[in-house]
């Protein structure tokens, strides 16, 4: 988590893209998935349709930084 101070200092040119984390569910449980997506906005869309299938269990959605 970040702090106040770094979230004041935070610009999205640092952000590389943007990790969706997911495992399947009704395969192997300890098996993760990883998407990348350009903005947080398609991140987001992306674990918010995976979520809504019922097959998935969305673990992350992160930022990566270059």
């Amino acid at each position: 988590m970040m702090t106040k101070e770094e979230l004041k200092s935070f610009t999205t040119s640092l952000v590389d893209h943007y990790q969706v984390a997911y495992k399947y569910d009704k395969g192997d449980s300890e098996e993760y998935r990883t998407q990348k997506h350009d903005t947080m906005r398609m991140a987001l869309a992306a674990a918010n349709f995976l979520d809504a299938r019922g097959d998935y269990t969305i673990i992350s959605v992160t930022p990566i930084y270059k």
